[in-house]
Parts: C-alpha cells; sequence; structure tokens
C-alpha cells in the first residue's frame, strides 16, 4: 500500500521544461489577444476604408482588388472635391479668405488622411501592435478599450447623419430648383429633370463623401485615441516593474530596459501618425472656425432649423474630438513626470554606495518627460500649453465673431 502513494522526484530539468511550457502558453495567449485586439480594428476600419486588409488577404492575388477599390475611391473623391472647389472660388468676392482657406482643408483632408493611412498602415499596426505588449492589458482592461472604441466609432456616424437629414429636406416639396443646383455643382453642370432622380443621385454622393469626410477623420481620430491610452498605459507600467524591488542596480536596468522600450514606441508613433495629427488638428480646428463662422453670421429668418442642426452637431464633436484627443496626448507627458518624481524618490531612498550611477540615473530621469511627448510633426508639441493656447484662441476668434455679427 505505500508503494501507491510513492511519489517520484521531481528533477530541476522537469521542473524548468515545466515552467519553459507555461511561459510558451502564457505568450501565446497574449500574442492571440493582441492580434485579436488588432483584427478587431480592421474590421471595424472596413464600414469606412479597407485600408487595414487581414494578415492572411496581404497576398498579391489578394491584394489587386483592395488597391483597385481604393485608387477608385480616391479619385472618385478628387473629382467630387474639384467640383466642390470650383464653387468655393465663386465665393471669393463674397466670402472672406480665411473662411474660403477653412473651407478648402476641410474638403480635401479626407484624400489626404486616406493616402497617409494607405502609406503608413504597415507602420502602423506594428505600432499598435508593440504598444499592446508594452502595455500589459489585463481582460477586463482589454474589454473595456473594445467597448471604448465602439462607442468611439459609433459617434463617428452621428455627423455624416445630421447632414443627410439636410440632404433629405431638399427632396421636399419646392425646393427643387436648389436641389438641382446642388447636384448641378457636383456633376460639373450635368442635373436631371426628374425631381427624383436628382434626389437619388444627391442623397448617394452625399452618403459616399459624407462617410469619407467626416467619418474617416473621425475613426483616425478615436485610434490616435486609443494609442495615446495604451502609451500612457506603457509609461505607467514602470512603477508596477520596480515597487518590489530592492537592489539599486536592478532598479537602474530595469529603467534602461523601460526606456529604451518608451522611446522606441513614442518614435514609431511619430513615424505613423504625427503627419496625420497635424492634418486632423487642422481639419478639426479649421472646420470649428467653419461652422461658427456660418452660426454666428447667418440669418436665421431665412434657413430652416434643419439646416442649422447638423452645423450645430458638427460643432459640438469637433470639439470633443479636438480637446479629447488633445487631453489624451497630454496624459502621456504627465504620466512621464510621475515616472520622474518616482524615480527621484528611488534614488533618495535608496542605500547605494554608487553615487555615480545615482546621479546619471538622476540626470536620464529629469531628461525622460522631455522625450516622452506626442507632436503634430514636429510643428506644435501637445502639452498642457497647447491646449490653453487653443483655448485662448478659440474664445478670442468667437468674441470677434460675436462682434461682427452684432454690426
Amino acid at each position: 500500500m505505500a508503494n501507491r502513494f510513492h511519489r517520484k522526484r521531481v528533477s530541476p530539468k522537469e521542473i524548468n521544461s515545466y515552467i519553459a511550457t507555461i511561459s510558451r502558453n502564457f505568450y501565446s495567449k497574449q500574442e492571440n489577444n493582441i492580434y485579436e485586439d488588432i483584427n478587431f480594428i480592421r474590421r471595424v476600419f472596413y464600414s469606412v476604408a479597407q485600408i487595414f486588409p487581414p494578415i492572411d488577404e496581404q497576398t498579391n492575388s489578394r491584394d489587386i482588388p483592395r488597391k483597385f477599390m481604393e485608387l477608385t475611391i480616391i479619385i472618385l473623391l478628387l473629382v467630387y472635391e474639384v467640383a466642390d472647389l470650383q464653387g468655393i472660388f465663386e465665393w471669393i468676392r463674397v466670402v472672406p479668405l480665411g473662411l474660403i482657406f477653412s473651407s478648402l482643408v476641410t474638403s480635401f483632408t479626407s484624400t489626404i488622411v486616406r493616402v497617409c493611412l494607405i502609406k503608413n498602415r504597415k507602420l502602423l499596426m506594428t505600432t499598435i501592435e508593440n504598444l499592446l505588449r508594452l502595455s500589459k492589458c489585463n481582460p477586463r482592461k482589454r474589454q473595456k478599450d473594445k467597448l471604448d472604441l465602439m462607442i468611439g466609432f459609433s459617434l463617428c456616424f452621428i455627423i455624416p447623419v445630421g447632414f443627410l437629414l439636410s440632404t433629405a429636406n431638399l427632396c421636399t416639396p419646392g425646393l427643387e430648383s436648389v436641389l438641382e443646383d446642388y447636384v448641378q455643382n457636383n456633376c460639373f453642370g450635368w442635373s436631371s429633370e426628374n425631381k427624383w432622380v436628382n434626389c437619388f443621385i444627391q442623397f448617394t454622393m452625399d452618403t459616399l463623401v459624407l462617410n469619407q469626410q467626416y467619418t474617416l477623420p473621425g475613426f483616425v481620430i478615436v485610434l490616435c485615441c486609443y494609442m495615446f491610452s495604451l502609451l500612457k498605459r506603457g509609461v505607467e507600467t514602470f512603477k508596477h516593474l520596480t515597487r518590489r524591488q530592492q537592489d539599486f542596480e536592478t532598479f537602474f536596468d530595469s529603467y534602461l530596459k523601460y526606456s529604451e522600450q518608451i522611446y522606441s514606441c513614442v518614435s514609431q508613433i511619430e513615424d505613423s501618425i504625427s503627419f496625420l495629427l497635424l492634418i486632423l488638428f487642422g481639419f478639426m480646428t479649421f472646420s470649428i472656425f467653419t461652422v461658427s463662422t456660418f452660426l454666428i453670421t447667418v440669418n436665421y429668418k431665412k434657413i430652416t432649423v434643419i439646416v442649422a442642426i447638423p452645423q450645430v452637431i458638427s460643432a459640438i464633436f469637433m470639439i470633443m474630438g479636438f480637446y479629447t484627443a488633445s487631453l489624451r496626448a497630454v496624459a502621456i507627458n504627465r504620466s512621464a513626470i510621475k515616472i520622474k518624481e518616482y524615480i527621484h524618490g528611488a534614488v533618495a531612498a535608496s542605500k547605494s554606495s554608487d553615487h555615480s550611477q545615482q546621479v546619471l540615473l538622476l540626470a536620464m530621469a529629469n531628461n525622460f518627460p522631455s522625450k516622452v511627448v506626442i507632436t503634430s510633426w514636429k510643428l506644435f508639441v501637445l502639452k498642457r500649453n497647447f491646449i490653453w493656447g487653443t483655448l485662448s484662441g478659440l474664445f478670442t476668434y468667437g468674441v470677434i465673431l460675436s462682434q461682427l455679427g452684432q454690426s
């Protein structure tokens, strides 16, 4: 009976093999979670653009139809924007040049954003992949991130729907001549004698174009906010990694490895979305200027409420997008400042006799926040003063417009 309960002694080799198996399984599960999150983003983007194809569809034979579709959409957008450009130039003697420039920027943003995404899509997906590894998200945070993404992506459709209500209003009796003018403006002077044909053409064009002009940039803004959240979470991981470390040399080595990963991710973000951020911030700023100018200077006695509603919705969501993206970017730098302060406290409490190494670590920590910042193509550094500067600019512009409206 004694042999029945006898257990064989486990050798160190078997223990190491068992630990290695557990590590491989954990790493494999983590990688699967990362690719699930990336594929989720790819699938959501299919509603506006097939910019991020699945990994198993990146062969040349399957890539040709997608590239042809992308090229076709870009050409159609350019045709629409050229037609829009003709209408804009007719306003030169009537409308201020600043407003015309704002209209030009908002009109061509969708094409520029689409081309930038096509050019940088591989780097963008690699950056998100590395950020997911760095942030070490648990299942609960991953589910919350997906929910936040779904809410953000869904909100991006509200502006186009608001403008489509205005388009549908053109199909009501008594507005046939206005509808015909819109169709002629979009179709280079052509329009149908049938009202419902014109209505169908205008509604179809607006559905396709508004999806690209507002929904696609909105999706990219939501994606940028998601990347900023992942980087902020990654910056904050240093405290959790070193909380129980007592040895100063181990702490020093951990910081070197950690800072190298953070700098690499910041560099990848700069390479993948820095120019996009410049375009998107310009798009949102000029959209706010254009809409606010319209809302303050328009004669409300001559327009219906349904014309003003989309403009109000657009202004609200543009301001929300602008400051949400700005605050998420600024939060990264604030987290980096907290890490610097944490390192200062750890060095002060350290009992290490290697003072030269302590001084070196403090010097590196002091430079850490200045390197962990998000920029818009190196032209604007997204720190706290950027938010206050834009707020004061928008407030000043609003005061000037209100005075012009009263006069």
